[in-house]
């Protein structure tokens, strides 16, 4: 599986991971007594364990399955058609907080006088804090209220 991975260029934490997915799978099987040929039954149970019992979450049950997916398809050539009914976990749908008006007014009004500025900036513009880090003088348009990034 290793000569697989690195053979299709995948990052090293991902290979990492995958490998782990495989062990853990491997020892599932053997605590749930299952012998025999590996199966596509056996991935939904092991899925199925991770989400019910374990409660992982949807992106680490769905790197479980690909790293399965790889496992099945790449390293013992089996297809697993079956699979391709297995319910896939989704992530939940989050709303981003957002500060009202008089919270961000409060928020400006407590900095110290020498942060302001980049405060504002930040928030008023989007930038990310390595953006505002790099940004020279000459970026910065006030008349024309511009940044230029």
């Amino acid at each position: 599986m290793r000569e697989i991975i690195r053979l299709r260029h995948y990052a090293k934490s991902t290979e990492k991971s995958y490998l782990q997915w495989t062990r853990r799978f491997l020892s599932y099987r053997k605590r749930a007594g299952l012998t025999g040929e590996l199966a596509a039954s056996d991935v939904r149970a092991f899925l199925t364990r991770l989400a019910m019992v374990e409660k992982v979450s949807a992106s680490t049950q769905n790197q479980a399955f690909s790293a399965l997916l790889l496992l099945f398809r790449e390293v013992l050539r089996k297809d697993l058609e079956e699979m391709a009914q297995t319910v896939r976990a989704k992530r939940g749908r989050r709303l981003p907080t957002v500060l009202s008006v008089r919270e961000v007014q409060a928020l400006l009004e407590a900095l110290e006088p020498e942060y302001k500025l980049m405060v504002k900036l930040l928030y008023g513009s989007g930038l990310r804090l390595m953006e505002l880090l790099r940004l020279r003088v000459k970026e910065v348009d006030f008349e024309a209220a511009l940044t230029t990034v």
